[in-house]
């Protein structure tokens, strides 16, 4: 790299200006001087490209190092004002310039002895007399007669609209004085010749300059000017065209200001000036041209955007990627159909899972394969990228590698938990490898995590016929032994609890290397045995969607002759009830932690509607580092009333809110009273509701006050007391309105 190019790319602001107004480049030196604090050379960058505002704010900046307090905002002729006030003369002078505010500037221009400045700037503002007299004064008589021809063709127009004695004397005093200094300069003729007369074509239009007999390019030039002068562009173009001697870049400019900027634009590309010729094509709206031009002047982003308006697709998206644009390069390409460089594109600008989708679009299913093998499993597109990957893999039987990505932990998306589409793509692969009765289970689990999905549905219709419904298989001991391999993939490694529909067992997952706990439920007969099920694959469903430290993680699920199986975060602690059991009376700091992690994982919970509806000891494991909520089984979510009779209490007993107990409608505040409940036996040792019968705890639970914890620990403080009781309110309103207030009020709690 050289080192031009280096202090281009990675030089300071100043370097890199200068180095851009070297190559032409003014808006960018203007916003590079900018950047670089260099003001005086950003505000001349301004001037050059008439940009006021920035030659306002740049001016300003240099002269006073900050815009004056209360002149944000100014325009040209008033910061010049400003400055003419404060003394700043020339810098004044050239925002009268800007602002166009000629006789200010010729004002100016004066005091700084300029005096053929002054003499342009009452040219500009129509005082040809004044024009006329400092002409002279700066020794250019040449361009004194020529405003002098001006002023007689402006006296002449008004003495044709009807007698104008003022105007009138002033034109004899004109033409005297161009005589007078016609015969200084040894040429004869005067403005108000007559026809045939010396210094006027006979028939000229009155007031027109003189386009007597032009010996010389100067003699040319000094018509022409006049003539642009008056606005008589068409006697401009004539001579223009007339004289090819002319010097190129003068008629380039000429053109220019005659409103022919196609013409110009062809000159400035016979000089070699692309930028020039690019600005003028782009005037003239000759998109290709302009186009070709800027990609000549190495302005790759310049000449896309023209290419783009040519409609020239492939040449923009060209020109986009020169121009390290490949977001813009492929909106170009696909707009122009495109497809592949279009895919090739979003590659480059690293958007590979778009870049896929559009080769398959483009049923290029190799090059998307490729791309989408690309996406590695720490990327965030993985599991889209996954789902879109597994039909292509299907149809070049690659099963083996669609199973081994539809089964990595990154495949079952950012919580952790398996998607639908995850396990319907691996029900297809399964399928296509045999497996009906195992891909008609994961069909059926993704219909159970979306009920709307079509094609997993269609799937669980078209295979439900075809797999034979087997007998169950008991296990002759309830339970399986250690070292036993469930679903080629999990070695037993013990077993951690049971119950009367399955048990909970520590496990190996050979495939990842990882030690989980597995909950097995045996299928029976009856309903009671499809209820077991539904609550199996309904923690699934719930735990998927609750992404919190104190909420145990489900992983998986699956089936085996018998009966079916999840796999979960396995925790290495002791339950609640253990703990209850063991401690007695527990310390009122390991009570506040246990209600704050518990209460925490509710929150968690309630946030997405779902209550949990089971709170209770035997539902929480502790261990050293964090307690975890489990068995979802039961929960609710939103409206959903699966699980649930009209009038039906669900959840245990002697932890169930007044208004679960009679089968109302129930929200977060429900579980909040069952970790009221909690408290109180943390606290107490016992619950505080309690009896033989449903009837009997029931009755407590609606009708009974709460028990006094001041009788049975005496040394509790007040404050703790009036936590539970604010918890066991009998009516919901009248409880904490959520969990996040709970934990503030046990943030408060003396330990």
């Amino acid at each position: 790299m050289t080192k031009s190019l280096f202090s281009n790319l990675f030089g300071d602001p100043v370097s890199r200006a200068e180095a851009a107004e070297k190559e032409g480049r003014k808006a960018d030196a203007l916003r590079l001087y900018a950047k670089g604090g260099d003001h005086r050379q950003a505000a001349k960058i301004a001037v050059d490209l008439r940009n006021v505002p920035a030659a306002v704010e740049h001016t300003l900046r240099t002269l006073f190092g900050r815009i004056p307090e209360g002149y944000e905002g100014l325009d040209a002729g008033a910061a010049a004002e400003l400055l003419a006030k404060s003394g700043k003369t020339k810098d004044a002078l050239t925002l009268f310039d800007l602002a166009e505010d000629w006789q200010q500037a010729a004002e100016l221009a004066l005091k700084l002895q300029q005096l053929g400045r002054a003499a342009q700037y009452f040219e500009r503002g129509k005082s040809y007399d004044q024009a006329a007299l400092f002409y002279q004064r700066a020794g250019q008589p040449v361009d004194a007669l020529r405003v002098l021809e001006l002023e007689a063709a402006r006296l002449r127009e008004i003495l044709r609209r009807g007698p104008d004695p003022a105007a009138e004397a002033v034109l004899q005093k004109v033409e005297r004085q161009h005589s007078e200094l016609l015969a200084r300069s040894g040429r004869p003729g005067g403005p108000g010749a007559a026809a045939g007369e010396p210094g006027r074509d006979a028939g000229a239009a009155p007031g027109a300059p003189s386009s007597r007999k032009l010996d010389s390019d100067g003699d040319v030039r000094a018509q022409i000017e006049a003539f642009l002068a008056s606005g008589d562009k068409d006697q401009a173009a004539r001579l223009l065209e007339g004289r090819r001697s002319l010097d190129r870049r003068f008629k380039a400019e000429a053109f220019r200001r005659i409103g022919r900027p196609i013409d110009a634009a062809q000159l400035y590309v016979s000089l070699g000036s692309m930028r020039e010729a690019a600005e003028l094509f782009e005037q003239g709206r000759d998109w290709p041209r302009a186009a070709t031009a800027w990609e000549t002047a190495r302005e790759p982003l310049r000449a896309a955007e023209a290419f783009e308006r040519a409609e020239r697709f492939t040449d923009a998206g060209r020109c986009y990627l020169a121009a390290g644009k490949p977001d813009a390069a492929a909106r170009i390409y696909l707009r122009g159909g495109d497809l592949l460089a279009g895919g090739a594109a979003l590659e480059q600008a690293g958007r590979r899972l778009d870049a896929a989708k559009i080769y398959n679009q483009a049923n290029d299913s190799s090059r998307a394969a490729r791309v989408l093998r690309s996406i590695g499993a720490e990327d965030p597109d993985y599991l889209a990228a996954t789902h879109l990957l597994a039909p292509i893999l299907l149809k070049q039987r690659a099963y083996d590698e669609a199973l081994a990505r539809l089964q990595t932990p990154a495949a079952s998306g950012p919580s952790g938990h398996s998607s639908a589409e995850t396990f319907y793509w691996q029900g297809r692969v399964l399928e296509a490898l045999g497996s009906q009765s195992e891909a008609l289970a994961r069909y059926r689990l993704a219909v159970a995590l979306k009920p709307d999905y079509a094609e997993a549905a269609l799937k669980v219709r078209t295979l439900a016929d075809k797999v034979p419904v087997r007998p169950p298989i008991p296990l002759s001991t309830g339970e399986w032994p250690a070292g036993h391999r469930l679903a080629n993939r999990y070695e037993i490694l013990g077993t951690l609890g049971k119950g009367g529909m399955g048990c909970v067992y520590k496990a190996r997952d050979t495939a990842l290397g990882e030690v989980v706990a597995i909950k097995t439920v045996m299928r029976g007969q009856g309903e009671s045995s499809n209820e077991h099920e539904e609550r199996l694959l309904r923690e699934i469903q719930i735990c998927r969607k609750i992404d919190h430290p104190n909420v145990v993680r489900v992983f998986d699920f699956g089936r085996f002759p018998g009966g079916l199986f999840l796999t979960m975060e396995l925790i290495e602690g002791q339950g609640l009830d253990v703990l209850m059991r063991d401690v007695e009376p527990m310390p009122l700091e390991q009570v506040r932690r246990v209600l704050t992690e518990i209460t925490s994982g509710l929150g968690s919970a309630h946030a997405l509607q779902i209550i949990h509806r089971d709170l209770k000891p035997s539902n929480v494991i502790l261990n050293e580092k964090r307690l975890k909520i489990l068995d979802f089984g039961v929960a609710k979510i939103g409206d959903d009333v699966r699980l649930t009779q009209t009038g039906f209490a669900v959840g245990s007993p002697l932890y169930m809110s007044p208004e679960q107990l009679q089968g109302l409608a129930i929200d977060g505040r429900s579980d909040l009273y069952a970790v009221g409940i909690l408290a109180f036996a943390l606290l107490a040792g016992y619950e505080p509701f309690h009896g033989e019968t449903f009837t009997t705890i029931a009755m407590g639970h609606l009708q009974s006050p709460v028990p006094d914890l001041h009788r049975i620990r005496p040394d509790l403080p007040q404050a703790w007391i009036g936590l539970v009781e604010r918890l066991l309110e009998k009516r919901a309103e009248d409880r904490p309105a959520d969990a996040a207030q709970v934990i503030e009020l046990l943030a408060t709690m003396p330990v």
